[in-house]
């Protein structure tokens, strides 16, 4: 089997509020979640996880949770053949912030993009097979009892507890409360040099730059 590895790409173009109040239970399964390789198709013939593309390390140094490649890969199925996906994997800094996700859209929610991926292409699996890949879920936290006991103390409830829709439901939020803590630090020198001058770093912000320089131009 391949050592190779893919994840879901996350990317958008508008910035929005970041969560607070994270529960460091929750957060703390949701890493265990996103470098978990065993949710991914046994079938197939790559083993991947989120971790997997979104990296934090390679031999060239840190990658921000992206990597080398133009072109994320994904498990090949002879019934839709094919190893590369459509994007490359971009980076999950500050992803929180983002109004939502993948460059079309496809996701309004990190949760939505956790759940569409645990139970897709990405992953292994095909559009008709997503009770399966449920069911697949189920059987690593069975076999995984820190990852069980973990799930029972982020939601107060053991994963045999609910549904299978409702557990991919309990993953997506972790993973998604996880991915909302990978922050960028901001402490750049632009970043210190609108500080300095109390300018907003957004392009429509109360204080910005941006219609004074545009009004000068006029005079």
């Amino acid at each position: 089997m391949l050592n190779r590895w893919v994840c879901a790409a996350s990317i958008a173009l508008m910035p929005c509020a970041v969560a607070e109040n994270l529960d460091p239970d929750v957060v703390e399964l949701g890493r265990q979640l996103f470098n978990e390789t065993r949710f991914s198709n046994p079938a197939t013939d790559m083993e991947v996880s989120c971790a997997s593309c979104h990296a934090t390390t390679d031999p060239l140094g840190s990658r921000a949770f992206t990597e080398l490649f133009q072109r994320s890969w994904h498990p090949w199925r002879g019934e839709d053949p094919g190893r590369e996906t459509s994007r490359n994997t971009p980076t999950l800094l500050d992803v929180g912030r983002h109004a939502f996700i993948h460059a079309d859209g496809e996701f309004q929610t990190l949760e939505q993009q956790a759940s569409g991926t645990y139970t897709g292409r990405n992953f292994g699996w095909l559009s008709g097979e997503k009770e399966v890949a449920r069911a697949r879920v189920a059987w690593v936290f069975e076999a995984n009892a820190a990852m069980s006991t973990q799930f029972e103390k982020a939601f107060a409830s053991k994963y045999d507890g609910v549904s299978p829709e409702e557990l991919i439901e309990h993953m997506a939020r972790a993973t998604a409360d996880f991915m909302r803590t990978l922050v960028s630090s901001f402490d750049s020198p632009y970043d210190r040099f609108i500080e300095a001058n109390g300018i907003s770093p957004e392009p429509s912000g109360e204080n910005s730059i941006v219609p004074d320089i545009k009004q000068k131009r006029r005079a």
